[in-house]
């Protein structure tokens, strides 16, 4: 990491375990490991912490679990602890990599979240750090008190958490981002071709389709294929506008947002679909389907609850706003 002090730079708080608990809550990203889904957390977090200048420090504590405790423990919990502490030491060379100062403590009660709280507390006298990322899952003290003490001694604030923000972080002028669209995407990248679709209303929508194979999948499987790619690009400023799925995908967001800004309604992915049926009715059944299953599942237009609310600060939208204006077709 750049080390100039001549810039206002930036530093990372990470709370490494909260939020990959908050992943694998989310049925989306689940299926990640937690290599997998920290070296995707990685490019965001340190993306946003460029954007105020060069990073000066970073810090990430983990904590491992007792192999024995004092008291009795079956053999079965002594497995699992050893699989938790080898899963958990083997996410410390990622961090090294990036430049993380990494700090193991024993688990305790908010045991890694009060050494983040020491480091943050050290940063509000640090001249050469502007802004402060802090990343976490939940949200829950010190972290409150770590914001409060950077905001005090004029700091930015930038707040990382993965589907929502916590609302003991939610502070006047501080800025947030959600991790969740961008690891949904990383999802995409590391399954195999063949996975299993990765919902129970998915898959019963690929069951009901007649198949009709290209290179041995099915229509559905192909039109989800492509939707995704063109979405990745979209997520990394790449706007392909001659691809027929860009414009149709651009279509399918302002009609949610128009939808949003109307009703204001969290929708099930069965009325999703069906608000694309009505406001797009020259689409097929199979690019609703694929459409709906890119946007909710891939991106982070949508909070990721079972009844879906729009994200009106989704980073996808703020990136979109700007390149295309792409009117709504009148619904039927």
């Amino acid at each position: 990491m750049a080390t100039d002090p001549s810039d206002k730079g930036s530093a990372i708080l990470l709370d490494v375990e909260n939020l990959t608990i908050a992943a694998r809550r989310d049925s989306r990203s689940g299926r990640l490991n937690d290599q997998v889904f920290l070296k995707a957390a990685l490019v965001k977090i340190t993306d946003i912490a460029r954007r105020y200048g060069s990073i000066k420090r970073a810090a990430a504590a983990l904590s491992l679990p007792p192999l024995l405790d004092g008291a009795p423990v079956l053999q079965n919990e002594k497995d699992s602890r050893r699989h938790c502490r080898r899963a958990t030491v083997a996410l410390v060379p990622l961090l090294a990599d990036k430049g993380f100062e990494v700090t193991i403590v024993p688990a305790g009660e908010n045991a890694a979240d009060w050494v983040l709280h020491r480091f943050g507390v050290g940063l509000a006298g640090t001249e050469s750090v502007g802004a402060v990322v802090i990343c976490t899952g939940d949200g829950g003290e010190p972290f409150r008190q770590t914001a409060r003490t950077l905001l005090n001694a004029g700091k930015k604030i930038h707040i990382i958490s993965y589907d929502r923000l916590p609302a003991s972080l939610k502070f006047d002028g501080a800025a947030c981002s959600l991790l969740a669209g961008e690891i949904r995407l990383a999802l995409s990248e590391e399954l195999p071709e063949d996975v299993a679709e990765s919902s129970a209303e998915e898959a019963n929508a690929a069951e009901a389709i007649v198949e009709s194979s290209v290179n041995g999948k099915s229509a559905l499987y192909n039109l989800k294929r492509a939707y995704i790619e063109v979405l990745k690009g979209m997520n990394r400023d790449k706007f392909d506008a001659e691809r027929p799925e860009f414009t149709k995908l651009n279509q399918a967001i302002w009609a949610f947002q128009n939808h949003y800004y109307r009703h204001r309604q969290s929708l099930t992915m069965k009325e999703a679909k069906d608000v694309l049926r009505h406001k797009l009715p020259a689409f097929s059944d199979d690019e609703i389907t694929a459409i709906s299953i890119a946007l909710v599942d891939r991106s982070d237009l949508f909070m990721p609850d079972r009844r879906h609310s729009f994200n009106f600060n989704s980073e996808l939208l703020k990136k979109l706003s700007p390149q295309v204006s792409c009117p709504v077709p009148t619904p039927r």
